[in-house]
């Protein structure tokens, strides 16, 4: 009767595991605010070993809805430029989720073979809150103009920013410096999960408890909202 019940639980886990939603956990500070100044003393703080590392330009644009386009969510066009290699990403982002299993029939606007990803983004805030967002995007290799068709092309948002991205030497965490056209620095550690209370109870003891212990000041907007909207 144990061996059952036990191999019961464990099948009801792995079930539950294979329908969680895929997350990407985040926690992200001003270092003029205090804590962690920069990547190097994350990795301190953290224990960490550095990994591969990257600069990258990010451009974000205004765009025109295609048809059928989700109407309580804002697209974002995002142009990256890592060296020689460009990248464009498409992006829907909102409070409301997606339907399940339609992640690879919807219709990417941008012209190419796509790469595309359903994602919960969960941010640390203040106070050991937490904020969710669901986002559906589809990214391929090539610049903006090239890969966007003219009638959904806008202009350039007139912000723009830089990041240094450092990996661990396991490739499970990511530390960014992100460097906004505003003058603003943040600082900024994710790793990728499911969207699970254990996943999260993980991130915040290994990564946000070490890091607001250091004194950093979880701020509460991400990255595409601070690079996007230009925001002060």
């Amino acid at each position: 009767m144990q061996l059952a019940l036990a191999l019961l639980l464990t099948w009801v886990a792995c079930l539950s595991s294979s329908h969680a939603a895929s997350a990407e956990y985040a926690i992200r500070w001003s270092p003029s605010s205090g804590g962690p100044q920069d990547v190097s003393e994350v990795l301190k703080g953290l224990k960490l070993k550095k990994g591969d590392a990257s600069k990258v330009r990010i451009q974000y644009y205004d765009v025109r809805l295609p048809a059928g386009a989700p109407s309580d969510m804002p697209a974002i066009a995002r142009e990256r430029t890592q060296g020689s290699k460009v990248e464009t990403t498409w992006k829907y982002r909102g409070a409301s989720p997606f339907d399940r299993g339609t992640e690879h029939t919807w219709t990417c606007p941008l012209q190419g073979k796509a790469q595309r990803k359903d994602e919960v983004d969960i941010s640390i805030l203040a106070a050991g809150q937490t904020r969710r967002a669901h986002s559906r995007s589809c990214s391929v290799k090539g610049s903006y103009s090239d890969t966007l068709p003219p009638t959904l092309q806008g202009a350039p948002v007139g912000c723009s920013g830089r990041m240094d991205r450092q990996e661990s030497a396991d490739g499970r965490y990511k530390i960014e410096r992100w460097r906004l056209s505003n003058g603003q620095q943040l600082l900024e550690v994710s790793w990728g999960g499911e969207d699970t209370e254990s996943d999260l109870a993980d991130f915040r003891s290994r990564v946000v408890q070490p890091l607001v212990d250091a004194g950093a000041q979880p701020v509460d907007r991400s990255k595409t909202e601070l690079g996007s909207q230009c925001q002060p």
